[in-house]
């Protein structure tokens, strides 16, 4: 289950609440993937400004433990020198793992949402 109720007091329309979600889902991997190769370089002002992306989309789905998660991250990085070598591979595989059932879930809602968008599949036959 997606918890929309924030998006739909920001767009008000359903297919940008849609639209929102896909692009959340298309995106979070790459922002992971880059928050994971910031890491690995040692770049944490980088790695900062991905957590930080992530914290602020994931506000959005009401999804407030990834995101306190995501805060917590980004907090960390953002408070390393450019110097420290810092190992973090425990906190980015508890988020990856957390963000990883959160992409199942979504996309469970965009293909159930794109098999009721056909009027054929709604449960009303409309």
């Amino acid at each position: 289950m997606i918890d929309t109720s924030a998006l739909r007091e920001l767009f008000d329309d359903e297919k940008m609440i849609r639209k929102y979600i896909r692009i959340f889902r298309d995106d979070a991997t790459a922002t992971v993937e880059n928050l994971k190769h910031s890491v690995q370089t040692f770049d944490w002002e980088n790695a900062s400004i991905h957590a930080h992306s992530l914290k602020s989309q994931l506000k959005y789905l009401n999804e407030s433990k990834l995101a306190d998660k995501a805060f917590h991250l980004e907090w960390i990085f953002s408070k390393l020198s450019p110097e420290s070598r810092e190992n973090f591979d425990a906190l980015i595989l508890d988020f990856d793992t957390s963000l990883s059932e959160l992409l199942t879930r979504i996309d469970r809602y965009i293909k159930h949402d794109s098999l009721y968008s056909d009027p054929a599949h709604s449960p009303t036959g409309l």
